[in-house]
């Protein structure tokens, strides 16, 4: 009996221990690292340099990534509001454009086509794309983008949820029925944002801790992690060309129709949200190089469109290029349905962009001649929008 209680003793005291100096790290990091009061799409202030051009064909280097102090791949916008027409582009990987220079992005190049509004505002446009974001991310930014006061908000969407549902192969075909949990889309959306109260979300109270918070970027814990990473000079590229070429592969897509419909759903509420902010929005369809007929140099530079862990496990099954055109042309039909039963515009990305290496450098992302094309198309779609009539919208 004696020994029982020295265990047990022991045992409680171990937990009180732990537990008093997890509350202990708790406030020291509340004070010392205290989080953001506002939200944030990237790391404000971030700079990197990528020297990726041996691996991915038609983009320069180095290249230079920048990040705002407002979390935008942007320049900084003016203090002087009234002056400035702000355009908030949303999307995943080919909007963030991680491998091209900054002043050759298709958002920077779109700032400058624009050149001064008629009415004398000048415009900004800001980039909050981010590699792997999805339909879903976009609906949580949008319920916090009423903090940068956009003007016009334009969108490159169904990339990152045709990838989403390819990985899950054959083993859900109901993946768009699923929940998801909203805080846990509002970490992956933004690098930073603000803390919840522990009593916000009693279930996941731990993830509203500053430990949590900590430990979850120690160990990666974002939309893509670990070998998943894009390195400086484009070697994961590399690397993920030779699984794809090791791998397994077939013509035939998995059921599609949950995911298309959750997905034209959340487009639609994203288009309502955008309706509340008062803002117009712009919907652009995902280009890509796949079609029938790629040669075996082309075929050589795909990665993307893989099931499961494709770019961790050897093996893995890849779809053919032409199934993948098959799949997200029926994505972006969706998106070209969506626009037009609301009062959303459209700009057929996919269909104006050619299938050819010299606008992508690999499945879907932009060369620098890509960026280009893409920043005259937008341009054109936009310019309309930018007249003193629609401003009357907000």
């Amino acid at each position: 009996m004696a020994r029982a209680r020295t265990i047990v003793f022991r045992a409680f005291s171990i937990f009180a221990g732990v537990t008093i100096a997890l509350v202990l790290a708790e406030l020291v990091l509340r004070v010392f690292l205290p989080t953001p009061s506002s939200y944030f799409a990237m790391t404000p202030n971030l700079q990197a340099t990528f020297s990726a051009q041996l691996h991915a064909k038609g983009v320069q280097g180095p290249a230079v990534f920048k990040v705002n102090s407002m979390g935008f791949r942007s320049r900084e916008w003016s203090t002087n509001r009234a002056s400035e027409y702000r355009i908030v582009c949303l999307g995943g990987s080919t909007t963030e454009s991680l491998l091209n220079d900054q002043d050759r992005i298709w958002t920077t190049l779109l700032e400058k086509r624009l050149g001064q509004l008629p009415d004398g505002r000048r415009p900004w446009v800001g980039n909050m794309g981010k590699a792997g974001l999805a339909s879903s991310h976009h609906l949580v930014q949008l319920k916090h983008l009423d903090l940068y006061d956009p003007d016009l908000i334009v969108v490159l969407v169904g990339s990152s949820d045709f990838m989403s549902r390819l990985k899950q192969g054959d083993k859900n075909p109901n993946l768009g029925d699923q929940p998801q949990d909203e805080r846990t889309l509002e970490e992956q959306a933004f690098a930073a944002l603000p803390d919840e109260f522990l009593w916000d979300q009693p279930a996941t109270w731990y993830r509203s801790t500053r430990l949590w918070r900590r430990v979850s970027v120690l160990f990666g814990r974002s939309v893509l992690s670990g070998s998943q990473q894009q390195d400086q000079h484009g070697l994961s590229l590399e690397r993920w060309r030779a699984m794809r070429s090791g791998g397994e592969r077939s013509n035939k897509l998995p059921s599609l129709e949950a995911s298309l419909d959750s997905y034209e759903r959340t487009l639609k509420q994203i288009v309502g949200l955008a309706q509340n902010l008062g803002a117009p929005i712009v919907l652009m369809t995902q280009p890509s190089i796949w079609r029938a007929g790629l040669t075996d140099q082309e075929k050589g530079q795909l990665w993307m469109g893989g099931v499961g862990d494709f770019r961790d496990v050897p093996g893995s099954l890849y779809y053919d290029p032409e199934a993948l055109e098959r799949g997200i042309d029926a994505y972006n039909q969706r998106l070209l349905k969506v626009c037009r039963e609301t009062t959303a515009h459209c700009i057929d990305l996919a269909k104006a962009v050619p299938k050819s290496t010299d606008y992508f450098y690999d499945d879907e992302h932009f060369t620098d001649r890509g960026q280009e094309f893409v920043a005259g198309r937008v341009a054109e779609g936009v310019l309309p929008l930018l007249t003193d009539a629609r401003s009357e919208l907000r």
